[in-house]
């Protein structure tokens, strides 16, 4: 039992508006459509923060490139160490050495 289709609503997150089922809608394929769609706007969301990451990479790496040579090889650590909070990372880094941050990339 699935029950009917229902939907977030984007103003108030827990609450759902359920949606009666239309003459001769297949519930459980709208049920499968609707999951499918959150999914795949998961994915992308995540390639895209995927994306972000890795130019919060290439920054910090030409940072490290003018004020820290030494430290180009702890790079990739970093990222290790501080993955999920790469932006709030950055901004220390930027801190740290005197360097105004993109503003792009900041928490």
């Amino acid at each position: 039992l699935l029950g009917p289709p229902v939907s977030a609503s984007r103003e108030h997150p827990g609450y759902v508006q359920l949606h009666p089922p239309r003459p001769g809608e297949d519930t459980a394929s709208r049920v499968f459509q609707e999951r499918e769609a959150r999914r795949r706007e998961e994915e992308r969301k995540e390639r895209e923060e995927q994306r972000q990451v890795e130019k919060i990479k290439a920054l910090v790496s030409e940072l490290y490139e003018v004020h820290n040579p030494a430290k180009l090889g702890e790079v990739d650590g970093l990222f290790t160490k501080y993955e999920g909070v790469e932006r709030e990372m950055y901004a220390r880094i930027c801190r740290k050495y005197n360097v105004r941050p993109d503003p792009a990339f900041l928490p």
